[in-house]
């Protein structure tokens, strides 16, 4: 599986070709953390017009969301001791996805910059597409 930050799920559902291909050559079911569902909804949310957010989630339903618990949350604390140690914190929103998919075993498929630290590199595997 494949863990997704929701730069990857909102370039899928815009359409855009590293995304799509990307994801296509990968197996489903894919996860993510709550905090990018949120992200990617707050897209329909500031959106013009009627807001769906049920639709919105359905149409990445074969996302799965891995709970944030706290044993991510204390993998999260774990993380972030080691990337601040090394000078190379993230912001809590970003720790928190970085966090839930080193506890889940999984790469981090990301699409921005949010995650190009080489500190983050040496604790997780991190593919930008």
């Amino acid at each position: 599986m494949t863990f997704l930050d929701s730069s990857v799920v909102i370039d899928y559902l815009d359409g855009r070709d590293a995304a799509v291909e990307y994801l296509d050559a990968q197996s489903p079911p894919y996860l993510t953390s709550p905090v990018c569902v949120y992200e990617v909804l707050a897209g329909e949310v500031f959106s013009t017009g009627p807001t769906d957010v049920e639709r919105a989630r359905r149409d990445f339903g074969h996302v799965e969301t891995v709970p944030f618990t706290e044993e991510v949350a204390i993998e999260a604390a774990r993380l972030q001791a080691e990337l601040l140690s090394q000078g190379d914190p993230l912001s809590p929103r970003d720790l928190f996805v970085a966090a839930g998919a080193r506890w889940s075993g999984e790469t981090l498929a990301v699409s921005d910059g949010d995650f190009d630290t080489e500190g983050l590199r040496r604790h997780l595997s991190v593919t930008r597409i």
